[in-house]
């Protein structure tokens, strides 16, 4: 069952709507509560580029995927620095990429939280 049929059934059988939202204004997990963060610089439209931050020092292509891939819809995938604490996924469809943030977005590894956002970058070097 892929995540959006999990999420339909969730919803259905929930008590009301509220136990599937939650409010981050006043929250340290809140990207952007800072006026001025770099992060607002990184705000773009949804794509199928997903920026991962965050991820363990020294991760593998392999495990990466095997952290994000849902359905097998992660292409590619490029780090951005030497460490490889963060990366660049090219993903197949937006559809899939929307997933992958709902259902990987804040998930705890190795005592980091994930971080995974839509990225600027529309193109990844070849390999």
């Amino acid at each position: 069952m892929c995540i959006r049929d999990r999420f339909r059934s969730e919803y259905k059988n929930a008590q009301n709507e509220d136990a599937f939202q939650k409010n981050y204004t006043h929250s340290k997990q809140h990207r952007y509560i800072f006026e001025g963060s770099k992060n607002l610089k990184n705000l773009c439209r949804p794509s199928n580029f997903l920026h991962l931050a965050n991820l363990p020092p020294h991760i593998t292509t392999e495990s990466v995927k095997e952290i994000i891939d849902l359905d097998q819809s992660v292409m590619n995938i490029e780090f951005l620095n030497s460490e490889s604490t963060m990366a660049i996924v090219e993903v197949n469809t937006l559809s899939n990429a929307i997933e992958i943030i709902i259902a990987r977005h804040n998930q705890k590894i190795e005592n980091r939280f994930l971080k995974v956002s839509f990225s600027k970058k529309a193109k990844l070097n070849e390999q």
